[in-house]
């Protein structure tokens, strides 16, 4: 009887894959959970630290959010070799607070921090020190002096990825960095006002205002960096898209011909910070940027926590200036 070399070719090339075969199992590596620190100083007001714990990988599928906290720490903060203990506090805050809508209802969260009871003043030399589990946790920072925002103008980034290139409409905030001081930079937008409902009355003609609400909108752009520290001018970007088509607190100007245009009058601030809470902030953004890519390369958060997490550093805030977006 006459073999079939392609049957006797599969059989043997089956053979060999089977043989070959491997079980691979997936083992999450060991966790020991360090604290957090997320600490923005800023100057002219009381020191507040928030200090959390890490957790494993869909951890907090398991933990309450409200025991994330470390609580029972003794926290010293040095202010120009001034050594002063912080007092736990606790306040009340809502999820999802970014937009409020009628009738919603928020989760709301205690959030443990610890405050300080001496005012932060620009130019302060901090250190941050706390023990957990025998184990010692320090960072050093300053507070920089406040600048001083020059000029605002709208502009356009062109964005290009693989697939695609677009144009991002922008502001740039342009400010005097401050010499000799290697920090970071970030724009603060907000934008406050109220909302209101009711029911037009067709015998009158005239809308009946039954419920209100107040809302409060803050964003920040991407941090931008001064590498010379010599002092001259810089901007640093806010995308403007973030608050363009906000439905809330619109409002309107007429010019001479009777053409009339809807803007949002929104409130700009500088915050000048240190240079590693820059690249923290930056590293976070990456994070974000890169979470539902499984095959993106792991991006860890830099930080300046001595055997610990997170960021401590000095802030202080520029005066407010006021800016027309039109929409």
């Amino acid at each position: 009887m006459k073999k079939n070399p392609s049957i006797i070719f599969f059989c043997i090339s089956l053979f060999v894959f089977l043989s070959c075969e491997q079980a691979i199992k997936y083992e999450r590596p060991d966790f020991e959970s360090q604290p957090v620190v997320w600490a923005f100083v800023e100057a002219d007001s009381f020191p507040k630290i928030i200090i959390q714990q890490s957790l494993p990988i869909k951890g907090w599928l398991e933990l309450d959010r409200n025991q994330q906290f470390l609580r029972g720490l003794q926290p010293v903060i040095t202010v120009n070799q001034d050594a002063n203990l912080l007092t736990p506090g606790e306040e009340k805050i809502y999820e999802n607070q970014r937009f409020y809508y009628r009738n919603a209802k928020f989760d709301s969260i205690i959030l443990p921090f610890y405050q300080g009871k001496e005012k932060i003043l620009a130019g302060d030399k901090l250190e941050l020190n706390f023990s957990f589990k025998d184990q010692e946790y320090t960072a050093n920072s300053f507070v920089p002096e406040k600048v001083s925002i020059e000029k605002i103008e709208e502009s356009q980034r062109i964005i290009t990825d693989i697939f695609s290139s677009y144009a991002l409409d922008v502001l740039e905030v342009y400010f005097r960095d401050n010499a000799g001081e290697k920090n970071a930079y970030r724009v603060v937008a907000s934008l406050t006002g109220t909302e209101y409902w009711g029911v037009f009355d067709d015998s009158t003609g005239q809308y009946i205002r039954d419920d209100s609400a107040t809302y409060s909108i803050v964003e920040y752009g991407e941090p931008a960096f001064d590498e010379n520290q010599d002092g001259q001018v810089m901007f640093a970007e806010f995308p403007t898209h973030l608050f363009r088509y906000v439905p809330f607190q619109v409002n309107q100007i007429t010019d001479s011909l009777g053409n009339w245009s809807s803007y949002h009058n929104i409130v700009i601030r500088v915050e000048a910070m240190s240079h590693e809470a820059g690249i923290y902030l930056q590293s976070i953004e990456d994070q974000w940027n890169t979470e539902d890519d499984p095959l993106s390369e792991s991006v860890f958060l830099k930080g300046n926590i001595q055997n610990g997490l997170g960021i401590f550093t000095g802030v202080s805030v520029s005066d407010s200036v006021h800016f027309r977006l039109f929409n």
